[in-house]
């Protein structure tokens, strides 16, 4: 109602989303109710020796596999044995252990039907699981994207991906507990079972990362509106006139989509979308994602409080852009591990670029060494 709206704003904080609200955002509940206004995509199921596998630290690609993430070749495969993964099998799993621990060798009827699903979409395909990207893994990718045409691409970005691991680790767990399974609000009810985890395969579409939207929803209004990748500056966003057309496409839109297709879960508690326009049409708006209202997900230029308060108390919705390049310094480093951050400089040092040939120049160093100790042994 608008008095507990109003109640929650004076409070400056954000329900935390429930475990409900978290579940009716998997993809596999909402898809069948939206999927006129989202992209093609194929939900694959995942085993625990899978997910267990992704949460092990390494990964060792075959002898035979001379590409990377998008056919970027990777050279020859280290035969050292510390390169390997170590995940643990179970008893049931002691037939995997003579293979080899290749993720294609390990799991040859999932990297079938991973195949199998990208092959029928046109042969590359944007991975997620059940509620994130690997977006924070671009840095494996030497074209710096998540497009993907075989099942080690798929692996590969999964197990670079920190985000990837918060989502099967903690995505769940940092959510209240409201479905009556747990002892109480502290003990998850997920702690009892695992949750049945999926990828996601979606087909590929060049989408301008200055037409994806952030947009929060609750008690049937658009609340606020933020750009989704905060890697840029888009001056097209500074046109007041512009963005006032642009909140009403996106208003419509959700006011015409949400009342008949949202789960009720979200419908009660509110949610996140995730847009993108592509024309200046109304029906050219896609949906991207869905998260629930409140923490874990990310608010990006807002803050949780902030939107509460917006929602309760304001009629025409909150526009938030980054206004200057320099801005987007401020966002955390996410699109590649720290170290290789500082080496190239960013404003002075090498430039993005230059990442390719600096690793070449790691491994040629490595190789001399290596070839430098063999001779002084032999000496």
């Amino acid at each position: 109602s608008a008095e507990e709206g109003e109640a929650e704003a004076r409070g400056a904080t954000a329900a935390v989303a429930t475990c409900t609200a978290m579940a009716a955002c998997d993809y596999r509940a909402w898809h069948e109710r939206l999927r006129a206004v989202a992209p093609e995509t194929r939900a694959v199921p995942l085993s625990e020796s899978f997910i267990s596998y992704l949460l092990a630290d390494g990964m060792q690609l075959p002898p035979h596999h001379q590409a990377g993430v998008n056919g970027v070749a990777n050279g020859n495969d280290s035969d050292d044995s510390n390169s390997q993964s170590s995940f643990a099998l179970s008893d049931d799993d002691v037939d995997l252990r003579q293979v080899g621990n290749y993720p294609d060798s390990l799991f040859p009827e999932l990297k079938a039907e991973v195949e199998s699903a990208i092959a029928t979409l046109g042969g590359s395909a944007f991975p997620k699981l059940t509620w994130t990207a690997p977006k924070d893994a671009r840095w494996v990718s030497f074209d710096n994207s998540l497009r993907c045409g075989s099942f080690l691409d798929v692996c590969m970005l999964l197990k670079s991906s920190d985000d990837c691991a918060h989502d099967l680790l903690r995505a769940l767990p940092a959510c209240r507990c409201d479905c009556g399974h747990g002892i109480d609000e502290t003990e998850h009810c997920c702690s009892r079972q695992p949750y049945g985890h999926c990828l996601l395969l979606r087909r590929w579409v060049d989408v301008p990362e200055s037409g994806e939207f952030r947009c929060f929803w609750r008690r049937g209004r658009l609340a606020a509106v933020c750009q989704r990748r905060l890697a840029a500056c888009y001056p097209h966003l500074a046109d007041a006139a512009g963005v006032d057309r642009l909140l009403d496409r996106i208003s419509a839109f959700l006011s015409d989509l949400a009342p008949a297709c949202l789960p009720p879960a979200l419908a009660q508690s509110g949610c996140v979308f995730d847009l993108y326009l592509t024309s200046d049409s109304r029906d050219s708006c896609r949906l991207l994602d869905l998260a629930p209202w409140g923490p874990p997900t990310d608010s990006l230029l807002f803050d949780w409080p902030e939107l509460t308060a917006a929602e309760a108390r304001q009629r025409r919705p909150l526009f938030r852009r980054l206004t200057d390049d320099s801005q987007a310094e401020l966002r955390p480093v996410a699109a590649m591990p720290l170290d290789f951050h500082c080496l190239l400089g960013r404003g002075g040092g090498a430039a993005d670029g230059d990442l390719a040939e600096m690793l070449r120049l790691a491994e040629a160093r490595q190789r001399a060494g290596e070839e430098s100790s063999s001779a002084s042994s032999d000496g």
